[in-house]
């Protein structure tokens, strides 16, 4: 009994002091957390905007390329692609849209080349030297029919 005793004592010696360590630790890590944490979710959502300017630039070249009277034109296609972002709750005044070969005859290549500038939410504010936007990128290449 006498040597559990002078154990508990010892242990009880050798945390004495260490009360304030966990909050320290804590304000550590906590801004690599964040960064962590909000930068998941930054490029979590520049993987959605990508896939969704995929989807708009694909929708535009494939209404593009059927063979419709009167022929759509490039106007008519950047509108496509425009509102296909739109519907993918994006604005669309952040797209340029550059279609090329529009109307043109069988077997020849529509390009719909799509550019976004992405804001990014938090990220940009947590790490100094990071861009507050990206300019994202999608091209499609279909066959006019």
């Amino acid at each position: 009994m006498d040597q559990q005793r002078t154990k508990t004592s010892k242990t009880r010696w050798r945390l004495q002091g260490q009360e304030g360590v966990q909050a320290v630790e804590f304000a550590l890590v906590l801004p690599i957390l964040l960064v962590l944490v909000f930068g998941i979710i930054d490029f979590g959502f520049v993987f959605y905007v990508k896939q969704v300017m995929a989807n708009a630039s694909r929708e535009g070249a494939r209404q593009g390329i059927r063979f419709v009277t009167p022929v759509l034109t490039d106007m008519d296609i950047s509108t496509i692609t425009k509102n296909t972002l739109a519907n993918g709750n994006l604005d669309s005044t952040k797209a340029t849209v550059n279609v090329t070969n529009a109307g043109g005859g069988f077997g020849t290549d529509l390009t719909v080349n799509l550019q976004y500038a992405h804001d990014f939410f938090v990220i940009s504010a947590l790490i100094p030297g990071i861009s507050d936007q990206i300019t994202l990128q999608s091209t499609t290449v279909m066959s006019n029919e």
